[in-house]
């Protein structure tokens, strides 16, 4: 065990990840290593983790996007449904394509609206509420269905 306390952090989309949180978060703290799992993704998972010192005790602090919360959460489900070896690229065919699959298109759709200012508000179940919306109405389509399609699968399971 690395850490003694962690946190997670969502924030609507990879701009508000990459131009705010980050470095609000590396400046916050001196002595602090960064786990990029958004440049190098495992199995899938897409994240960003922040092992942050205070003294002797370290801790974690999770950074990840609503899409990517919402991929996680569901990675969960089926990995209690189909065997925890699903998370570390192992177990059945079908649904680690499936995840790897769904992961890709997540960093698809958060690559092809980086140029977008967006705000949604994701509840525990995964579902979305738009708010304040600007930026493409094809890009927030796209993302507000895979969400609700991602809340339903979670459902479902």
């Amino acid at each position: 065990m690395q850490d003694i306390a962690a946190c997670r952090v969502l924030v609507p989309t990879m701009k508000d990840l990459v131009d705010n949180a980050w470095g609000e978060i590396t400046a916050e703290f001196q002595d602090v290593r960064v786990i990029d799992r958004l440049a190098l993704p495992q199995n899938g998972y897409r994240a960003v983790h922040f092992i942050a010192r205070n003294g002797f005790h370290s801790f974690e602090i999770q950074l990840r996007t609503e899409l990517q919360h919402a991929w996680a959460t569901l990675s969960e489900k089926l990995a209690d449904r189909f065997g925890q070896d699903l998370k570390y690229g192992l177990g059945p065919e079908a649904q680690r394509t499936f995840l790897t699959d769904l992961s890709i298109e997540v960093a698809e759709i958060e690559a092809n609206e980086a140029d977008d200012v967006m705000g949604y508000v994701a509840s525990d179940e995964g579902e979305a509420d738009p708010l304040a919306l600007e930026g493409s109405p094809a890009r927030r389509k796209r993302r507000l269905a895979l969400l609700q399609r991602i809340a339903e699968m979670r459902r479902f399971l």
